[in-house]
Formats: structure tokens, sequence, C-alpha cells
């Protein structure tokens, strides 16, 4: 359920008056309650949840997206071979391994209740590997366009990186506003809806994050460089691409939101000291 926050987005009720749990205490983000019907609860950016019913499909869902990405690495070595796999799909889960971290991180979004998570990762391990399923099914896709048309192999690889983060985009239009109702993630209650409850930032971040990874990829691809030599380029690049990704996610929120904008706010304000951390999952 939707909660009400203030101007200072504090938990209120319809009088405008904080809500207080079964103790008395008032109710503040990402700290669990006990409400008076003995349910436990708890507010994460602008959803009440039901914490049991939120752990379960957490579950369930982590059952999923495992299977899904060990389908799709099966995939990937049924038909790339082993180099293959270690030049595209073991360097893209790295890259997603950091891109879901870093938001959570920043505070962006949060991803708790899970059961599997990484030492020094804050993302739980089902939505950092959902990253390498996405970004192999939207190469591999357009990959299956230009074998149908041939021409696209002298294109700019700008234009590939456009037309490759469309196809993740588009994807994420149907699954991001389902996963952020259903609370598997929940936003920094700063950013406002943009599109069925999912904030800006996000299709943003995904567009500029698979753009850059596709124009590396189809250049490095291109290459007549020995196999070998392209596995490791495909590594060097990723501490390239990462800042760069975020340097054209601030750049389109600030065009569209204007300079200081919801998103600027939450990603540029300072980390909470250690110990009141985003990365700390609250039990």
């Amino acid at each position: 359920a939707q909660v009400q926050l203030d101007a200072a987005h504090s938990i209120v009720g319809s009088d405008g008056n904080p809500i207080l749990d079964a103790t008395g205490i008032a109710l503040q983000q990402s700290r669990p309650m006990i409400a008076p019907d003995g349910r436990q609860y708890k507010v994460e950016g602008k959803l009440l949840i039901d914490v049991p019913k939120k752990r379960a499909l957490a579950t369930y869902w982590e059952v999923v997206s495992i299977l899904s990405t060990v389908l799709f690495v099966i995939h990937c070595l049924y038909f790339r071979g082993g180099i293959g796999f270690i030049k595209f799909f073991a360097a893209t889960l790295l890259y997603g391994f950091l891109l879901e971290s870093g938001g959570v991180a920043r505070d962006v979004f949060r991803e708790f209740d899970y059961n599997l998570y990484l030492p020094f990762f804050a993302a739980p391990i089902a939505t950092m590997s959902g990253w390498a399923v996405v970004f192999y099914s939207s190469i591999f896709t357009y990959e299956m366009i230009e074998k149908g048309w041939p021409t696209l192999r002298k294109v700019n690889p700008i234009f590939i990186g456009i037309v490759i983060s469309l196809i993740a985009l588009f994807r994420d239009l149907a699954a991001d506003p389902v996963a952020t109702g259903l609370a598997l993630w929940t936003w920094n209650e700063r950013l406002p809806s943009w599109y069925f409850g999912v904030p800006l930032v996000n299709f943003t971040a995904w567009l500029c994050a698979v753009f850059v990874y596709g124009v590396g990829y189809t250049v490095i691809n291109r290459r007549s460089w020995r196999q070998a030599h392209k596995v490791l380029a495909m590594f060097i690049m990723i501490p390239v691409l990462l800042p760069l990704s975020a340097k054209l996610n601030f750049a389109l929120c600030d065009a569209i939101e204007g300079p200081q904008g919801p998103a600027w706010q939450v990603i540029h304000k300072p980390l909470p000291p250690l110990g009141r951390s985003p990365l700390v999952n609250p039990q």
C-alpha cells in the first residue's frame, strides 16, 4: 500500500500526524514495526510492506531469477563456447553486479529481505544477475536482426548501441512497474513516480548503461584481434564504461528534470555514516 509523506518526507497519517507502531514509536523508513494487529510491517520508499509476504515473494523471485540466469549461461556456452562465455557473459555479470550494487549503495533504490547476498555487494545475487540476462538477451536479439540484415555490420557502433539499449529498455518498461508494485525493489521516497510507480532515473540509467556497453561490445567484436585479446578488452573496458554511463545518465536527468532535480538530489547527497548505510539489510 502507498503511504503518505509530509514535506520533510516523514511518514504521516491522513491527519498529518506521525503514524505510531504498537509500542508508540513513530514509523520510520526501512524500520520493521509491529502493527496493532500483530503483523510485521515496514515502509520502504512510499510503500507499506507486509514483511512476511515480501520475504516469501523475494525468495520465489530469487529462485526464478537464478534459474533463468543458469539457462542463459547454458545457452551462451552452447552457442559461443567457453571463450565466448568469458568474453561476454562473465564480463557482463561483473558489469551488472557493479551497476546494481551502486544504485543500492547510493540509496536510489532498496533491495532488502532477500536471502542470497555476496560480500562487498549491496544488492542481492538475484537482481545483480538479472543485468547479465538482459544484456545477453538484448545483444543476442540484435545479432539475430543483424544476421537477417547484414548491412548493419557496417553501421556506426553508436547506432548499434542505441538499438541494443532500446531493446533492453522496452523489456524494462514491461517488467519494472510489476516488480516495483510487488515491492521486489523500492525507490527512494524523494524520487517522484514517472511511469507506473517507477522514477525517471531508472529508465535513463537502463538506456545509458546498455548503450555504452553495446557500443563497447560492438567495437571490440569487430576488431580482428585474437579471442584472448577480446576477452581481456571486455574486462578492461568496464572501469571506463561505468563512469561514462553515470555521466550520460546525469546529463539526461538534468536535461529532463532540470539541474538539481529529484534524481540529482538523491544521487549527489552524502552517503550516511557507517552503520546506517542503505547497504545494511534491516531485519
